[in-house]
């Protein structure tokens, strides 16, 4: 049975902290946050539920959590919801379900996600990757490329069998002029491209295994390759659509993705110190 919970879908943000994949996958903001916009009567306690305070900084929280999610919302509403909710927690008190086991282990896990991602945002806070080293991490990444020669981006198709059996009769098929999208959808085991009749859309040999890239490398625009290629996932039959020189994207086009890069490097290396220095057994 579900909890109903339709009198946090504004608190929930407070109660269900992403913990360390939230301070992972996002980037540490160059700018505060704007503040909750809370009004002059509201300066002191939000309210006081059976002597118990609901502190200002509770609203303030849970609407600076709202602005941040590009929700914003009235401070009246987040009143609401925070009277609701302490009443609700302090029944649960008075049921003594704040002993069961399984309440128990919940509050230490959402208390340590807390207090993980208490530190992480702390760190990418006092260390945050900068403009500029996001500049010289693209600088570094183009000129490797470079170096390593001019390369080219293929527009393929490809349709993925576990039997080389399979492989050679679609094959056949498709020398039948049987549709190649048709066939695709029907054999495929690659579900992604499948969809899409086969179609990889553009690549370079780095994002494909040596054995598909090699084939690709030997053949022209607009041909099927007439012998399957196998493959530590099964056999492709391949069909080149177009090639075209590798051109190294624009800074402005990578720098978000890059930056979520280095900030997800930067907290495994924090990982790994810490791990470094405790025990885990």
């Amino acid at each position: 049975m579900n909890t109903p919970t339709l009198f946090l879908t504004l608190i929930a943000p407070l109660l269900l902290s992403q913990g360390y994949s939230h301070a992972a996958d996002a980037a540490p903001k160059t700018t505060a946050p704007a503040a909750a916009s809370v009004p002059s009567q509201a300066a002191g306690p939000v309210a006081t539920v059976n002597g118990i305070v609901i502190p200002a900084s509770h609203a303030a929280l849970v609407m600076n959590e709202q602005i941040q999610r590009g929700k914003p919302v009235a401070y009246e509403m987040v009143r609401s919801k925070l009277i609701t909710l302490e009443l609700l927690a302090q029944e649960a008190g008075k049921r003594q379900l704040d002993r069961l086991p399984s309440v128990r282990a919940r509050i230490e896990v959402l208390q340590r996600n807390l207090l993980a991602d208490a530190l992480l945002e702390a760190e990418l806070t006092q260390h945050p990757v900068s403009d500029a080293a996001v500049q010289a991490a693209y600088d570094t990444l183009k000129a490797q490329t470079a170096k390593n020669g001019a390369k080219n981006e293929y527009h393929a198709a490809h349709i993925l069998v576990n039997e080389e059996s399979l492989a050679k009769s679609i094959l056949a098929d498709l020398k039948k002029k049987r549709p190649f999208a048709a066939l695709a959808k029907k054999h495929s085991k690659d579900t992604g491209s499948a969809k899409r009749g086969g179609d990889l859309d553009w690549m370079t040999s780095d994002d494909l295994v040596p054995e598909f890239a090699q084939a690709l490398a030997g053949m022209k625009a607009g041909q099927l390759l007439d012998t399957p290629v196998k493959t530590q996932f099964g056999w492709h039959i391949i069909r080149l659509d177009a090639t075209r020189p590798f051109k190294f994207p624009e800074f402005a086009e990578v720098k978000d993705n890059l930056r979520e890069q280095m900030v997800q490097q930067q907290v495994k290396r924090l990982v790994d110190q810490i791990q470094a220095r405790i025990k885990v057994e």
